[in-house]
């Protein structure tokens, strides 16, 4: 569990951070690249009958070998610009459409060409996924005392080696892993690096803020 504002570090989003993390922590293999698959959120009128709207976009993520705040501005620019293209494309395959065409229509095909452009696979990449949300805050109770934070389900689809989630709630962030023999050999180890690296965006935040001060 992440303290929310450790995942905030140099002006980033919760999900910025995550993939940096995620990068650094990932093995370096010469010759292996990855790519991660974000679900973001559709554009605003996709379908007005739902609030959670997806969209998945994939990213290719940086060489880790550079240092970790360098890392985060080139992947919060590739983001950036995936999810721009992805929204843009959805709300042109909406528009396309007929009108009164049914809701699941609507969802399915904009949704596949969203992802179209990103669909391309190569042979040195691992393709997993990465998904970042903030749970709604509720006043619910267990056995009379309120929760402390939320988490998920790690779950693995057929095609899936790795996911990384990380649930907010309130002040508290939880990071559950699932993986598959593949990338990932050693667990534990992977996870003590996602800590690291969040620890050392954390401290280039500091001295970032520090040259500021």
């Amino acid at each position: 569990m992440f303290d929310r504002q450790d995942l905030k570090p140099l002006e980033m989003t919760v999900t910025e951070t995550a993939l940096t993390a995620v990068a650094f922590s990932l093995p370096r293999i010469e010759g292996r690249a990855y790519q991660v698959e974000v679900p973001i959120a559709a554009p605003p009128g996709f379908n007005p009958r739902t609030v959670n709207n997806l969209v998945n976009v994939v990213v290719e993520l940086p060489d880790s070998t550079g240092t970790p705040s360098a890392a985060a501005v080139r992947i919060r620019e590739l983001l950036k610009a995936e999810i721009e293209t992805a929204r843009n494309i959805a709300a042109g395959a909406r528009l396309a459409l007929l009108d009164g065409a049914p809701a699941f229509v609507v969802r399915a095909i904009a949704k596949n060409v969203a992802s179209e452009h990103n669909t391309s696979l190569h042979d040195i990449a691992d393709r997993f996924k990465l998904t970042s949300y903030q749970a709604p805050v509720s006043c619910a109770h267990v056995c009379g005392t309120p929760p402390s934070f939320a988490m998920s389900i790690p779950t693995l689809r057929p095609s899936e080696a790795l996911t990384v989630t990380f649930v907010g709630f309130g002040d508290v962030v939880t990071a559950t892993v699932a993986a598959r023999p593949g990338p990932i050999v050693d667990l534990q180890a992977f996870l003590d690096r996602l800590v690291a690296a969040v620890a050392e965006l954390g401290a280039a935040d500091r001295q970032h803020r520090s040259r500021e001060d």
